[in-house]
């Protein structure tokens, strides 16, 4: 049975000389190195830099929901946690947006046609607006995200008449951990948890 191999750019029979076995060596450290790197490819992608960005970008994303929260204010009266109400949705986001609990307001509310506040976060949207095509970040795993979860960060992200406050949250690498984001009515924007604090 024949043995074909390269040798110096052209197939031979096999019997590669030292300076060719160099060069498969060489060849073969590469494409291991390259192997390896796959699986942390998303790490070096997001490097400090890029998850950096990637965390300014969440403090845009919570700025769009307070925009949104304060014209359907003064439309209806109260704030809400109907995330399709408010119509807060990019083609492809890295943050996971939403609240931990629906509307609460003390004596109801007077109804509003389509309003339903227990659509609560980013994945309502994509189900009652397929249209919008919304596509989420696989780096940031944003479908492992459950919201209402989130609770242990912010107990009180829900809304009110009077007030609102809100999450961001994402997985920046691949620990478990999460960085989240919080807004409020007033427009006060916090870190409640730094995923790349304990990052090296």
């Amino acid at each position: 049975m024949e043995n074909h191999g390269v040798r110096d750019g052209q197939v031979g029979d096999g019997r590669a000389g030292g300076g060719s076995l160099l060069k498969w060596l060489l060849g073969l450290g590469a494409s291991l190195f390259v192997a390896a790197g796959v699986t942390g490819w998303y790490k070096y992608y997001l490097g400090d830099q890029n998850r950096g960005n990637i965390q300014k970008a969440s403090r845009a994303d919570l700025d769009l929901v307070l925009q949104a929260e304060r014209s359907f204010q003064r439309r209806f009266g109260f704030f809400t946690t109907d995330m399709v109400s408010l119509g807060v949705a990019s083609k492809y986001t890295f943050y996971k947006l939403g609240f931990v609990k629906p509307l609460s307001i003390e004596g109801g509310m007077a109804p509003v046609d389509g309003h339903d506040p227990s659509r609560m976060d980013l994945d309502a949207v994509k189900k009652a607006r397929p249209d919008l095509d919304i596509a989420y970040s696989s780096w940031t795993k944003l479908d492992e995200i459950d919201m209402a979860a989130l609770a242990r960060f912010c107990p009180d992200c829900t809304a009110t008449a009077t007030t609102f406050r809100a999450l961001a949250a994402a997985n920046l690498d691949d620990d478990p951990e999460l960085d989240v984001w919080a807004i409020d009515h007033e427009g006060k924007i916090e870190h409640l948890n730094d995923d790349l604090r304990d990052d090296p």
